[in-house]
């Protein structure tokens, strides 16, 4: 049996015309468009859609037909006469795009060139599905065959789509597509992917909770934040509490870091053992500090300067950390202490300035907010609230990552409030805390995958200080530009790709495009997506539930495929209008009231 790429039992036509833009292929008649059978073995024939091969002197080329036509003088006899029957007088013209050229001697060699086109009179061939899947497989430069797996079938003639999950995931990935196009489905596979082909470890950020499904395998671990986990404020970056407290930069922002300050001494004084410290001088100043102590914060006015600064210079660099590692509860009381006139004494504080302390109650009543509003709370735990039955995020990743027993780590944020950009603070703070261990080197050994489903929502969000400042929430566009080398990879799902920032959406190396229909969205893909060409891009409006484009830099050409459903599919139906049904003169109404 030749399963080589050219045999005549496969002919189809012959080159008519080159361009930099594709080929036009002439078929000497309609009849070798139909699909045939050969040696048992059923071939596309040269529909729309169809991969061929066009043979040449020292290269071969596969190209994909975009079109068909009949010339003008046929179409005008165009009758009831059967166009493709045997002793078809129709000769079609097809119009192909070439995706890549490969050796004759050798059909691994594969490259993408604008070097090489196929000459006039090349003949043109069906392309068998065996050699097309070697030469996609020969091809990628990640073939491993344990790190392969099928996404779904080619959609045109049904051949298995193996890839290399190398391939997927090396430059970051995105799943694209209006809602019910087949994304969450896709995502479930990629994630099955992983998890049955590597040891490495995957991390969703769940919007919705639709991928609870997963939580039916026992390998997952799943937590809702704001339920059963949270985020203790002790491990938000400074910056981070800035965003919630959104201090003035004249007034407040001055108070509020000598505050923070003071409350970190204040710690540091509490857990240090006096006996276990060796520095007499730092015995000294530690004993003198004491006084100055009072119900967890630091009294200032008309106290000596020298034995704060003393003690605070010998512990400079647990000060000038960036976590709050210090009690929010102390925190309004010690605003009030850093509250204090002008020094007339440089070694020595001055007494209270109510005036100053009048300019900071905006600043105590978001402190107050923070504690007392369930939204906040909850998930931060300012206030200490059920923080026994609540398990903190650090500890829970920092434990997944060493577990053998756990492959996907779920957060579901469907009990987060929409309201104080609460929900997108979050992700962004657990997606800076992934970007710090990698930039530390965790990932290199063994990478990890972070899936953002939903992503519009936490992506190209901004919040505004007191002063109407700028604070980007930029943690996922940095991980994105950044982490690909240090072994953090992501994978972004969205149906509303014109809402990704552009220098995100830049780094994805692959799309897995399901359907579009907004013009804005398929020319932000267009733009981003530069491996595909526009006219495979033309499909998307078109494609059914499942169907997807996917393009990538480590792929040999785009391909529509048909995703296979999920073992574990997502929880993403959409609910059912109830039906009246009248029975004995009753319905399943809710009765109206009257009056």
């Amino acid at each position: 049996m030749n399963m080589g790429p050219f045999d005549s039992s496969r002919f189809l036509g012959y080159v008519s015309a080159v361009s930099p833009r594709g080929i036009q292929i002439h078929f000497p008649s309609a009849s070798l468009l139909s699909r045939f059978r050969h040696e048992g073995i059923q071939y596309p024939g040269g529909n729309v859609g169809e991969f061929i091969v066009l043979e040449g002197e020292n290269y071969g080329f596969v190209a994909r037909i975009l079109s068909l036509e009949l010339p003008d003088s046929e179409r005008k006899v165009l009758s009831e006469k059967a166009v493709r029957e045997e002793n078809s007088s129709f000769h079609p013209i097809a119009n192909a795009e070439l995706a890549f050229s490969f050796s004759m001697t050798s059909p691994e060699d594969m490259e993408r060139t604008i070097s090489r086109f196929p000459e006039i009179g090349a003949k043109v061939y069906s392309c068998p599905i065996s050699f097309l899947q070697s030469i996609m497989s020969s091809s990628n430069k990640y073939l491993n065959e344990t790190m392969c797996a099928s996404l779904g079938r080619i959609a045109s003639n049904g051949m298995e789509c193996s890839i290399s999950l190398d391939a997927v995931f090396g430059r970051h990935c995105a799943v694209v597509g209006t809602t019910g196009s087949g994304k969450s489905w896709t995502v479930s596979r990629l994630i099955e992917a992983l998890v049955s082909k590597t040891r490495n470890k995957v991390i969703i950020l769940d919007p919705t909770g639709e991928y609870s499904s997963l939580d039916e395998n026992n390998r997952v671990k799943s937590y809702t934040i704001g339920v059963d986990c949270h985020f203790p404020y002790e491990s938000l970056f400074i910056s981070d509490l800035f965003y919630l407290l959104r201090p003035t930069a004249q007034s407040q922002r001055p108070i509020l870091m000598e505050a923070i300050r003071s409350l970190k001494t204040v710690r540091i004084a509490s857990d240090s053992d006096i006996s276990k410290i060796q520095s007499e001088v730092e015995k000294e100043c530690l004993e003198k500090l004491q006084p100055q102590i009072e119900k967890g914060c630091l009294k200032k006015h008309q106290f000596e300067k020298a034995e704060i600064e003393n003690f605070q210079f010998i512990h400079q660099n647990e000060l000038d950390g960036a976590f709050c590692s210090f009690d929010f509860s102390c925190l309004i009381r010690q605003i009030k202490n850093e509250c204090v006139k002008s020094q007339y004494d440089p070694k020595k504080w001055d007494t209270f300035d109510p005036k100053m302390y009048d300019y900071q109650t905006s600043l105590i009543f978001r402190v107050r907010t923070l504690m007392t509003t369930q939204d906040f709370n909850s998930v931060f735990q300012f206030a200490k609230v059920d923080s026994k039955t609540s398990n903190p995020i650090p500890q829970i990743i920092d434990s997944f990552l060493t577990a053998t027993d756990a492959d996907i780590l779920r957060f579901d944020f469907s009990q987060i409030s929409a309201s104080f950009n609460v929900r997108e603070l979050v992700a962004n703070i657990i997606a800076k805390k992934l970007y710090s261990d990698a930039k530390a080197g965790m990932f290199k050994e063994c990478p990890v995958l972070m899936f953002l489903d939903e992503a519009h929502l936490f992506l190209n969000k901004n919040l505004f200080d007191a002063d109407q400042t700028i604070i980007p929430l930029d943690a996922f566009d940095l991980i994105a530009k950044e982490c690909r080398k240090f072994g953090l990879f992501l994978c972004i799902s969205t149906q509303m790709p014109r809402d990704i920032p552009v220098g995100t959406l830049s780094q994805m190396g692959t799309f897995v495009v399901h359907r579009l229909i907004n013009e804005q969205d398929r020319k932000v893909v267009e733009t981003a997506c530069s491996s595909a060409s526009h006219t495979s891009l033309s499909y998307l409006p078109v494609l059914g539930p499942g169907e997807a484009l996917l393009s990538g830099m480590d792929f040999p050409i785009p391909l529509l495929i048909k995703i296979d459903k999920p073992t574990l599919p997502p929880k993403s139906e959409t609910p059912r209008l109830l039906q009246r049904l009248e029975e004995h003169g009753k319905t399943n109404s809710q009765p109206k009231n009257e009056s």
